[in-house]
């Protein structure tokens, strides 16, 4: 490409003109108007501005007028604008000037790695503006490379899905977790931890199967193999192996929603006779109902100390990203294996279908959404997706690339859909080649490990630590509801902010919550954040900030009901088993 400057016909700014080929023809044009490029600027600033937008993403920059004229007219203290320019020279030109150093409300990149694109909206998109982000093509760069504009909005279906699923998990979700992580508690100390399990397989090979639609194609090559590699699977592919003769190692489970339960008691699988590993967030019906062992995790992101104190044990906490196959891969390599094979991994729709027909008894039929888009596939060029799949693809690409072992191989066997940046592609058959078991009975040291001698869940000790806590949860309950009141006066009397009593009582109520540690650690972990910004800084507006004190107040009331009525109802449920023993 060709990049030429010029003088403007009717002032002294410069234009720019660009020469490429473009199937096999000369292609030549302006960035920007040979006549009045301030003017032009000015109209397609006002055209794209939308006051209710708070990330304006630029694809092509140019001689930067236009993106000047839109800093001119939205709010620099909240709006954001990120901008892409697909022109080397003219980046390399652009990058250092005053005008960014500046202005940090802009983002200025020439990077369009699809991955490294996602993880650039997460640092500079508040999640809070999810639904507040539009998207501008400059119009000279309309038709210029269409593949990298492909990639911002492809990385941007991304963000978008894992803000969602964040969002889904933590607060839209919430009643679900807290119910299972209070009526979880009591089978911890009557079961093992993964503690227990640290390094049993050093230096081994685990299989992760999950139950994409190439699972089909290969399932079978693993009859026979137990004895050689460790496997791990879910719920869903857990009834084709069994259908296929083949008994795998560990099964796990973390989704907490009831859904996951009644799977389970369709698939038959709540009396296999394989391990469970799981987290007390894990919905509570499969622990109560699983019939093989149990092993725990703290997956619930507690402070280490805060955990500690609460389990009464130090249980390790593993990654994990929403999905099973996240949690198998850390708990592969937590055990030590150092060749990962995954088979079902497909995170796409191999041949049309969400699922292995082997693992699935619903319908099965790809429908059209919004949430569609094609990624890169292991034998396709492209291969259709969808964005929570794409998400669990990149968050598996994330722990290979930021916390797996060195000496890891990672091999991807799955025969079909999107590729895993950091593995290998071959044939099951291939990848279980040479495979090493180190003198180890996979089977029998398992067993060895479950026949320790567990502990005995003591009722009486957990009726006395949920009854403190449920006392706990009333005290919050009650100064939440006078944060409450308090707040709704401070806003009756904005104008008078800063300079009355109201504010005092807010901070001497935040100072009595604070002493429920762990009950309001519990309880803030499902509070939206109270920052507003964009760059994550509090809002400079009275109105922000008194309406997200009252949203605080707010959740921590629903909250701390919410809890309470769960110990309320545990607690009923241990007094029986006080009875009973």
């Amino acid at each position: 490409m060709d990049v030429f400057y010029e003088l403007c016909k009717n002032s002294e700014l410069q234009t720019v003109k660009i020469e490429y080929e473009q199937n096999g023809e000369v292609i030549k044009k302006y960035l920007h108007s040979k006549y009045d490029p301030i003017k032009e600027a000015k109209q397609w600033a006002s055209s794209v501005y939308d006051e209710e937008d708070k990330v304006y993403i630029v694809y092509g920059g140019g001689l930067l007028y236009h993106i000047m004229a839109l800093h001119d007219i939205i709010d620099s203290e909240k709006d954001k604008i990120i901008v892409f320019e697909p022109i080397q020279e003219l980046y390399e030109k652009n990058k250092d000037i005053d005008f960014f150093k500046e202005n940090t409300n802009i983002v200025y990149t020439n990077e369009f790695n699809e991955n490294l694109v996602v993880a650039l909206f997460s640092e500079h998109i508040n999640s809070m503006h999810y639904n507040k982000i539009s998207v501008h093509v400059f119009k000279s760069y309309d038709n210029f490379d269409g593949s990298k504009q492909f990639t911002i909005y492809n990385a941007l279906k991304m963000f978008k899905a894992d803000v969602y699923l964040s969002y889904n998990t933590t607060h839209v979700r919430k009643e679900w977790v807290i119910e299972n992580f209070i009526k979880n508690y009591r089978f911890i100390k009557n079961n093992s931890i993964i503690n227990d399990f640290k390094n049993v397989f050093e230096g081994m090979t685990a299989v992760i199967v999950s139950a994409g639609p190439s699972l089909d194609k290969n399932i079978n090559d693993l009859i026979g193999r137990e004895g050689d590699v460790v496997i791990f699977t879910g719920g869903r592919p857990l009834r084709a192996l069994l259908n296929a003769g083949i008994k795998p190692h560990f099964n796990m489970s973390i989704d907490m929603m009831p859904e996951n339960y009644e799977l389970y008691k369709r698939y038959d699988i709540l009396n296999a006779d394989v391990p469970l590993i799981s987290s007390v967030e894990n919905q509570y019906l499969i622990t109560q109902n699983y019939k093989g062992d149990k092993i725990f995790a703290d997956l619930s992101g507690l402070e280490r100390d805060l955990s500690k104190d609460w389990y009464e044990e130090d249980i390790d906490s593993l990654f994990t990203k929403g999905s099973v196959a996240t949690l198998q891969l850390s708990v592969a390599i937590y055990m030590g294996c150092k060749k990962i094979i995954f088979i079902g991994q497909d995170l796409a729709y191999s041949d049309d279908k969400k699922h292995s027909s082997l693992a699935s008894d619903v319908d099965n039929t790809v429908e059209e959404s919004e949430h569609n888009l094609y990624v890169k596939g292991n034998y396709q060029d492209k291969i259709l997706s969808r964005a929570d799949l794409n998400y669990f693809r990149i968050a598996i690409q994330d722990y290979i690339r930021e916390y797996a072992p060195d000496d890891c191989e990672f091999i991807n066997a799955t025969e079909g859909g999107a590729f895993i940046e950091g593995t290998k592609i071959c044939t099951l058959k291939e990848a279980l080649e040479n495979t090493d078991t180190k003198g180890i009975d996979i089977r029998k040291k398992i067993n060895t490990l479950l026949l320790k001698e567990q502990g005995i869940s003591d009722y009486d000790k957990i009726d006395k630590k949920f009854s403190l806590l449920l006392e706990d949860m009333e005290a919050i309950l009650k100064l939440s509801k006078k944060g409450l009141s308090v707040s709704n006066k401070l806003r009756a009397i904005e104008g008078y902010y800063g300079n009355n009593k109201y504010l005092e009582q807010l901070d001497k109520i935040d100072e009595k919550l604070k002493k429920y540690k762990i009950a309001y650690n519990f309880v803030v972990r499902y509070t939206v954040s109270l920052s507003i910004s964009v760059e994550g800084k509090k809002s400079k507006s009275i109105k922000d900030i008194l309406n997200n004190t009252k949203k605080m107040y707010e959740d921590i009331n629903d909250i701390t009901q919410m809890y309470i009525k769960y110990l309320k109802e545990e607690l009923e449920i241990i007094k029986k088993l006080k009875l009973n023993n």
